[in-house]
């Protein structure tokens, strides 16, 4: 498992991106969860609890207060967990240099993929369009 965020299209064709933080997160959660179950419970209920706000708000583009607070509540959350960074190494050795070109490479191979993934939706949208026409 990588430390950084892959681009991945999965079987059934949707593009996601990979990264390595979900294990290690889950596994904070439940030690969260086994500290206190109360509070770690409350606050996943209220993140799903503003689920059906969120969607009534999806008309105001962004002006709703749903998904801020659902936010954060993720955002407080993931904090207790540790955080979802992936600290790079500044210091001038060997190891960092090839840490930053792994950076540099992955960000042109998520670059590429999203190129490629936003023509093949121009391309659908442009049949789509003349289908209907």
């Amino acid at each position: 498992m990588g430390y950084l965020p892959t681009p991945l299209r999965t079987p059934d064709g949707r593009v996601i991106l990979s990264g390595n933080t979900g294990a290690r997160l889950l596994i904070a959660l439940a030690e969260l969860y086994a500290e206190d179950p109360g509070q770690v419970g409350a606050l996943l209920v209220g993140i799903d609890e503003l689920r059906e706000p969120i969607e009534a708000e999806r008309h105001l583009d962004g002006a709703g207060y749903a998904a801020a607070c659902r936010d954060s509540l993720v955002e407080d959350l993931l904090d207790r967990c540790g955080g979802d960074d992936v600290a790079l190494d500044g210091r001038p050795v060997p190891y960092a240099l090839w840490q930053a070109g792994a950076v540099a490479h992955e960000a042109r191979r998520i670059a590429e993929f999203a190129d490629a993934h936003a023509r093949e939706i121009q391309v659908r949208s442009a049949i789509q369009a003349a289908l209907t026409a």
